[in-house]
């Protein structure tokens, strides 16, 4: 039987357990999400962790979107930047409770506001669950959940860019606690990007609050100016990519 719970200092580490593997570099990124997500609390965040048997088997987190990382614009909504179910407990109304606990706890704004992408969140799920479809772009969409007539939202335009030098390999990474699986992948590109040359620049940006997202944008990584993953990034691509254009530049 699924059972839900709210999100407290007491089982924060609960609300990363479907997220991450078992691995140091990954769980010290959780516990550095979680004292994140811990101070944004008493800022309007949320969240609720699903449990089957005791055992943590989904979450789902909430924040207003003025407080969010998230490039969208809107006024008086909350913004869900993941919800994850792990496969042991899918299709068993694991996530459609989840979002249900978000609806009530989020019923004091006009609506709540997401971003699906086909594997990844898809869409489906929250179109079930009485999203629409504000805008696409590419592979992504933008969803609303209207609890008021009112809601709007809209992506906003790209604000960060990124360097391409020709005496060296910019590798830029913006990054932010939110997510520990995303801030462990990225620290460990950060790493075999160094090795590969002295001629590799590495730039880490964090996202400490809602200023330095006007200023950098949503967490990405750039390999001079482009960037080529969506979502985690592989050692091996990055590798191959920054020997590329270390050929590409002679150097």
């Amino acid at each position: 039987m699924i059972e839900t719970r709210e999100i407290s200092s007491e089982n924060i580490a609960d609300l990363y357990a479907v997220c991450i593997p078992p691995q140091d570099e990954f769980l010290r990124a959780g516990r550095e999400s979680g004292d994140w997500f811990v101070e944004r609390m008493g800022r309007g965040s949320g969240g609720f962790v699903a449990y089957e048997d005791g055992k943590p088997v989904g979450r789902v987190e909430f924040h207003p979107l003025e407080e969010s990382l998230a490039a969208i614009s809107g006024d008086d909504l909350y913004f869900v930047p993941c919800i994850n179910v792990a496969e042991t407990a899918q299709k068993k109304g694991c996530g459609r409770a989840l979002m249900e606990e978000v609806f009530e706890a989020t019923a004091d704004r006009k609506g709540v506001v997401t971003v699906a992408a086909e594997g990844w969140m898809p869409k489906e799920f929250f179109l079930e669950m009485g999203f629409e479809i504000a805008q696409q772009m590419g592979p992504s969409y933008l969803l609303l959940k209207k609890h008021q007539s009112d809601a709007r939202c809209a992506w906003m335009p790209p604000v960060f860019s990124a360097r391409d030098e020709p005496d060296r390999v910019n590798v830029e990474v913006v990054m932010s606690y939110q997510c520990p699986y995303m801030l462990a992948n990225y620290r460990k590109l950060m790493t075999r990007a160094g090795e590969l040359s002295d001629k590799v620049e590495i730039t880490e940006y964090v996202l400490s609050d809602r200023e330095s997202f006007h200023r950098y944008g949503e967490m990405n990584l750039y390999i001079d100016g482009q960037a080529p993953f969506f979502g985690p990034g592989s050692e091996d691509d990055l590798e191959r990519i920054v020997k590329e254009r270390l050929e590409k530049k002679g150097l």
